[in-house]
């Protein structure tokens, strides 16, 4: 793993329960860079844009819970507890609705740099999706080795590989897809 990739891991780890100031709000979950050189945090009410030192609302409602954020070359995509949503200017946010997403309560989301149609999710209840349509549906996938999770993050690395770090659980990568997972040696998995 690339230091950047591992510090940005770690950085949003470390934020996922941290209140971030002067950003006005509760506990930030989700970092991404987006091309404009701006800073996106997701968070239990919304997004903030953080750019030259200043914030702005992206989004701002009470538990508009933006704990994952994506971006697939011309979307930003939040999703959360009870949240799936996209937004080409990041001015309107749309709520989507895919097919084969049994339910919203999304730990985890992330896109496939390479090939941006493909993106991966883990639901709290039932486990975790995979979509190779951009998100408009999903389908169950096998994630043999892979704990069920309450709370994680999922990463695609430029080789395609997916790496997943559960909560309680530890580091586990796959190089086949998503299909099965093998976990990756820590000091200390929780």
């Amino acid at each position: 793993m690339r230091p950047f990739t591992f510090f940005t891991l770690f950085l949003g780890l470390a934020l996922a329960q941290t209140p971030l100031s002067p950003v006005p709000t509760r506990d930030v979950h989700a970092l991404l860079w987006h091309p404009s050189g701006a800073l996106l945090l997701g968070h239990h009410d919304g997004i903030v844009l953080w750019n030259n030192s200043t914030s702005q609302d992206l989004v701002r409602r009470r538990d508009w819970d933006a704990m994952n954020l994506a971006w697939d070359g011309e979307r930003l995509l939040a999703a959360g507890h009870w949240i799936y949503a996209e937004s080409r200017d990041l001015k309107r946010f749309r709520d989507l609705k895919p097919k084969g997403l049994p339910a919203l309560d999304l730990h985890a989301y992330t896109i496939d740099p390479r090939k941006p149609q493909v993106h991966y999710a883990l639901e709290a209840t039932y486990g975790y999706l995979r979509s190779q349509d951009g998100g408009q549906s999903f389908a169950k996938l096998p994630a043999q080795g892979l704990p069920k999770a309450g709370m994680a993050f999922l990463l695609v690395d430029q080789k395609g590989r997916i790496w997943a770090s559960l909560m309680e659980s530890g580091l586990f990568v796959s190089e086949d897809g998503g299909r099965s997972f093998r976990p990756i040696p820590t000091p200390d998995p929780a």
